[in-house]
């Protein structure tokens, strides 16, 4: 099955789920008249009406729909059995890109989460780093630490380190915790504020997605498909991951995701963690927040609150930075054409072209660049690769890095 029709059948079910059961059976006749691929879909999953019931309320472990290829790429693939650096300890959970390692950390001599992520397309590794760029120097308590991003030549595989979260994913933890509702719910909405203020979209935003440790701290994790918004501007359509019952209902028709759509999943799972305990919404004052999961999946993004909406309530109180505008770029049209002819060059003749980019510091290099490939990515499809070195990316384990990233109670 393709990404679109995964897309299409996304935003088939989610229509679906909001209607009564007669409405809802004549409605799936029709579209599956239609479209005959969700015939398909639904045989296989038995009865509709049993089907949508599970699917409102779906296992907190499920992988994204866009997984499934590289985890039948993956399957093949040995269990990573670690290295003169890490040694694996447990497994703590297996999706789409690869699987989570507890693992002791010879080097840091710590404990930390490492994700094995291997046999996946290039596209997908560019993806994946630049996430990591945008994420190694973010430190919240709310966001989870991202440290080191290394390739292992003996496994070859892509090795993600982490800050190790011990905790329960935040539907198990409130489902005996109504009283912490509302902490909880400020800090994920904190968090996401952080990942949004860094122009960075998370794209997964689902309750196993998010562990509350024992002490109450609530923390987003699982960047695998956490990307840059320019680069979802620079690519519109594509189809990336979603998860069932939280994807935004635009995203099934094509569009991308956006700061509304991370916004709609966390109003999903508000929205179902107050209907599982409906005495909790008056027992402790929540109907503000009742209301507001109303608000945020809303079906058309219009109508839903803005960020600064939803942190009113979420997070009352809470200091608000204005975003830096983006800015124009002028001028330099000869220096962005030799840059682009030399990319149509690579492209057309199939082989590496390198193109000099030199001058005293502070005069616009990096800026120079970056819009030359901002501007190539929205002229070409495929994949176009940009690097920044960094001493914690790309780095051979035979020359581990040792300093420890300080970390930071806040941003």
């Amino acid at each position: 099955m393709n990404p679109a029709d995964r897309l299409r059948i996304a935003s088939i079910l989610d229509a679906a789920l909001s209607m009564d059961e007669p409405e809802r059976e004549g409605y799936l006749q029709v579209k599956v008249a239609e479209f005959p691929v969700l015939r398909a879909v639904l045989d296989g999953i038995g009865p509709a009406g049993t089907f949508l019931r599970n699917f409102s309320a779906p296992d907190d472990d499920e992988a994204p729909a866009e997984a499934e290829e590289a985890e039948r790429a993956g399957e093949a693939a040995a269990p990573f059995a670690g290295n003169e650096r890490f040694q694996v300890i447990r497994v703590l959970g297996s999706g789409g890109f690869g699987d989570v390692y507890e693992v002791w950390d010879r080097t840091l001599a710590i404990n930390i989460a490492l994700k094995v992520v291997r046999n996946v397309r290039p596209e997908v590794i560019a993806s994946f780093k630049r996430g990591f760029r945008a994420l190694e120097r973010l430190s919240h308590r709310n966001v989870c630490q991202v440290y080191e991003l290394i390739f292992d030549d003996g496994s070859g595989a892509w090795l993600l380190s982490m800050e190790l979260i011990r905790g329960e994913p935040l539907g198990h933890y409130l489902a005996a915790r109504a009283g912490e509702i509302r902490s909880v719910f400020r800090q994920v909405s904190e968090g996401l504020h952080a990942l949004h203020q860094r122009d960075v979209l998370h794209c997964d935003v689902k309750p196993s997605n998010v562990l509350v440790t024992a002490e109450g701290r609530a923390v987003i994790l699982d960047f695998g498909w956490t990307l840059r918004r320019e680069d979802m501007l620079s690519s519109p359509g594509s189809a990336l991951a979603i998860t069932l019952g939280y994807a935004a209902p635009e995203l099934g028709h094509g569009s991308p995701h956006t700061k509304a759509s991370d916004w709609f999943a966390t109003g999903e799972m508000l929205r179902r963690v107050l209907e599982h305990d409906p005495d909790a919404v008056k027992a402790h004052r929540l109907s503000d927040l009742a209301s507001l999961a109303v608000w945020l999946t809303e079906r058309d993004p219009r109508q839903r609150p803005s960020e600064e909406e939803a942190l009113a309530v979420l997070a009352p109180g809470l200091r608000l930075e204005p975003a830096k505008p983006r800015e124009n770029f002028v001028g330099r049209r000869e220096c962005l054409t030799r840059l682009g002819d030399a990319f149509a060059v690579s492209a057309g003749e199939q082989r590496c072209v390198t193109v000099h980019v030199t001058g005293e510091s502070g005069i616009g290099k990096t800026v120079l660049v970056r819009e030359a490939i901002r501007r190539i990515r929205l002229r070409n499809t495929g994949c176009v690769c940009s690097r920044r070195s960094s001493i914690r990316e790309n780095r051979r384990l035979s020359k581990p890095w040792t300093r420890w990233p300080v970390r930071r109670s806040s941003i």
